[in-house]
């Protein structure tokens, strides 16, 4: 984002979460930054906590936010949009809150943002003869999936389609709310549905899945040998191509390139190389969309960093465990029946299925900052150093984008 603030205020630096949106091929085209009032977690006000978030951006200790591939919806109240904050109009969309009223001052401000160039969403639409006068300006309508009914939903969707708008589906939580926004034409979706489970009544997985799942199991059972590993990545000449990419990688000290996969296993060591053959078989199972094997490696890497910090946690748990918090989605099976598959002690158990125990605290907090769940996270702020921790998650951002390059 190119911005320009002549006197940032000083304020405590802001923790906020990016949501992300899809389009209709279930790529991300962008995020929602979200953020919330509150003393506990560093922000003042809605206008404030905007500034902040748009200096982030400026200081690039965010990656994502730099990335011109993606769309960045920000919310603004009256007082934001009657200040014009310095954004770009190449990747920002201005989003203007449900609760901004609609005034002679509002309506200038918004035609004069279109004249600039700036797309307009409206967040948590509902037609009335105030919000109406804002649909010859607007871009993009949000439609809340946890406010309305499927009946509500639809009705109003028969009343925008006389406007050359597209509909954003938000807060998109189950397949199933999924499913009606699609069957209803929405063109983007907004929510973490896409970490939820495809369940069906025969919940047959397919063969991909079986072979993952298997892989999975020999990778953490505590006896296994490396020979053993070595002949199951033989077999599986994609894996171990892209498990050489990143034994290759310059964060280790060697002399010669890598060249096979027992050079590679040395490398590695047997905790890293279940680590990574574990991200690695994901990313074969390609008929999930790409923003789950993003949220799987930032999940596993933030919370082996939150670990390390911490001292106490063991980093390779803290791992495993944000790698398996996503993983009944990636197989399409309940979180407890693939967990009840894999060789895996009770402590990890329970971090997993009850979020009990010190490792599942932290999965916990680290779910709170990428979801925004500003209330709970306030509440975790005494016993956590959470606004060390958001630095850690703007880190481990960067790493899961990288590693995903090296992985496609």
């Amino acid at each position: 984002m190119t911005l320009q603030l002549d006197s940032p205020p000083a304020l405590a630096p802001a923790i906020y979460a990016k949501q992300p949106i899809f389009d209709q091929q279930l790529t991300v085209m962008g995020f929602e930054l979200l953020f919330r009032p509150s003393d506990k977690v560093g922000l003042i006000d809605d206008q404030s906590a905007t500034a902040q978030v748009i200096l982030n951006a400026m200081t690039s200790d965010d990656q994502v936010l730099a990335d011109p591939r993606y769309k960045f919806f920000i919310n603004h109240s009256a007082e934001c949009l009657l200040q014009r904050l310095p954004l770009d109009a190449s990747n920002a969309i201005v989003e203007i809150l449900e609760t901004v009223a609609v005034t002679p001052a509002v309506m200038a401000a918004v035609q004069n943002l279109k004249m600039q160039g700036y797309q307009i969403a409206l967040d948590d639409f509902d037609m009335t003869l105030s919000t109406a006068k804002l649909l010859p300006w607007a871009d993009i309508i949000k439609i809340d999936f946890q406010a309305l009914d499927k009946d509500q939903i639809t009705l109003l969707v028969s009343e925008l389609a006389h406007y050359n708008v597209k509909l954003l589906a938000e807060k998109v939580e189950t397949q199933g709310h999924f499913q009606l926004a699609e069957t209803l034409g929405f063109d983007y979706y907004q929510g973490y549905f896409f970490c939820r489970p495809q369940l069906t009544h025969q919940r047959l997985a397919r063969p991909s899945k079986i072979s993952t799942l298997q892989l999975l199991r020999a990778l953490m059972d505590p006896e296994v040998r490396l020979e053993t590993l070595a002949t199951i990545l033989k077999n599986d000449p994609v894996l171990t191509v892209k498990l050489l990419r990143l034994a290759n990688l310059g964060i280790h000290v060697r002399i010669t390139a890598i060249k096979n996969i027992e050079q590679a296993l040395v490398v590695f060591g047997l905790d890293k190389l279940r680590q990574w053959v574990s991200l690695i078989a994901l990313t074969d199972l390609n008929d999930k969309p790409h923003e789950l094997l993003r949220q799987t490696l930032l999940r596993a890497i933030a919370l082996e960093r939150f670990g390390q910090f911490m001292g106490s946690f063991p980093a390779g748990e803290c791992f495993f465990i944000g790698f398996l918090s996503v993983i009944d989605a990636f197989l399409d099976r309940p979180l407890d029946e693939v967990l009840a598959n894999l060789p895996l002690d009770a402590k990890t158990r329970a971090a997993l299925i009850q979020r009990a125990g010190p490792a599942g605290e932290l999965l916990t907090l680290l779910q709170y900052m990428i979801e925004g769940r500003w209330d709970q996270l306030a509440a975790l702020q005494d016993s956590y150093p959470v606004h060390d921790f958001f630095r850690l998650f703007l880190v481990s951002e960067t790493e899961a984008e990288q590693l995903l390059a090296l992985l496609s």
